[in-house]
């Protein structure tokens, strides 16, 4: 399953105003556009924007932060953090969805999909990054504005699949999300591919993992 079911089960999107936050190499927002959505694409690194900016195919593309969002009030439909409200610093996580009720609509929605710290792709990657704690966190800091400010209309826990060529190809996208891992890569690489040997199988010369993750789906506390 990939994210966008869950959220079509919950919102049309064709004609909605939307901002992805922490938008990566675009993928989600491309997907929402082709829902029919105004999607604008969110990224705090100036590097992804431009690169961003540069292949952005029926959305926009502007540089931000989640806990600063540049965004006027009342101006969006949908806000949406697909992996990576855990990227949001911890401190600023709790300001980073005030910022999300203040640019929402009245009736809008927040979308906030996070992996779990577990399945075959974590396990292979956790001498590079073990992000069991901050993804605790991220989920709590959620959890603990519902029926507060947030009120919940649905949550779902699903797979998200990924397909890769070779382990090289994994440790250029966890690279890609977050270059400063890279420094990290040779020291524990050979970790990293007896894990990969153990855990990964093939599926038609590719690599095929089921990444588990939980979606929250949210609006405004009346």
């Amino acid at each position: 399953m990939s994210h966008l079911p869950f959220l079509t089960r919950n919102l049309s999107l064709k004609g909605l105003a939307v901002a992805d936050i922490g938008a990566g190499d675009g993928a989600f927002a491309r997907a929402l556009a082709g829902e029919g959505a105004n999607v604008t694409a969110v990224e705090v690194d100036a590097d992804k924007v431009a690169a961003l900016g540069s292949q952005a195919d029926g959305f926009e593309v502007v540089e931000g932060r989640g806990e600063s969002l540049p965004f006027a009030d009342k101006s969006l439909d949908l806000v949406a953090f697909m992996f990576s409200f855990h990227h949001v610093p911890a401190d600023v996580q709790d300001a980073a969805l005030t910022e999300s009720l203040r640019v929402l609509k009245p009736g809008g929605r927040l979308h906030i999909a996070e992996p779990l710290a577990e399945g075959a792709l974590t396990e292979i990657l956790l001498p590079l990054e073990d992000e069991t704690e901050i993804l605790r966190q991220s989920r709590a800091a959620i959890e603990q504005r519902i029926d507060a400010d947030l009120r919940l209309v649905d949550t779902a826990t699903y797979g998200v699949p990924y397909r890769y060529g070779s382990l090289q190809a994994i440790i250029d996208d966890v690279v890609g999300i977050d270059p400063t891992r890279a420094a990290r890569v040779p020291a524990i690489r050979a970790e990293i591919e007896a894990r990969f040997e153990r855990l990964a199988e093939s599926h038609s010369g590719d690599y095929l993992f089921q990444q588990p993750s939980v979606a929250w789906h949210l609006a405004a506390a009346r």
